[in-house]
């Protein structure tokens, strides 16, 4: 299994709230993956459950923020958030069905991990880049 997923300098948007949030999902992220490793089944859901409602508040924050801007790419943006949340909350289901099965712990390792830290490295980065010339960076 993967190990807990950690803040990194290259992840920075620039943007401290984000930045913050960005941290608190990784850490939240990572508690998930520690519990798939242990089968700890009510550690996992509580961190499940806790990622997904901490994921819509940071997705609207980090939405507003990009909204007051007037990002072009924000419906684009609005749209992976959408499709992160239903992801979870689908694997949350698998999971209170199957347990931590191979493929249901395959599943919720590669959305937690994997996406988190393309959208934050990638998606994120180009609101990022775009928040500094608008001149709000931070």
């Amino acid at each position: 299994m993967t190990s807990p997923l950690a803040w990194s300098p290259a992840l920075a948007t620039g943007i401290a709230a984000i930045d913050d949030q960005h941290r608190q999902l990784l850490a939240r992220a990572g508690e998930v993956l520690e519990s798939l490793a242990k089968g700890e089944r009510e550690v996992i859901e509580r961190a499940l459950a806790y990622l997904a409602s901490y994921a819509k508040f940071h997705f609207a924050e980090e939405e507003a923020h990009m909204l007051r801007l007037g990002y072009p790419r924000l419906d684009d943006h609005r749209a992976e958030h959408g499709d992160y949340v239903r992801r979870l909350r689908t694997l949350q289901a698998h999971f209170d069905g199957e347990g931590d099965s191979d493929a249901v712990s395959t599943s919720i390792d590669s959305l937690v991990s994997a996406w988190l830290l393309d959208h934050i490295g990638r998606v994120d980065r180009h609101f990022a880049e775009y928040a500094r010339t608008a001149g709000s960076g931070g």
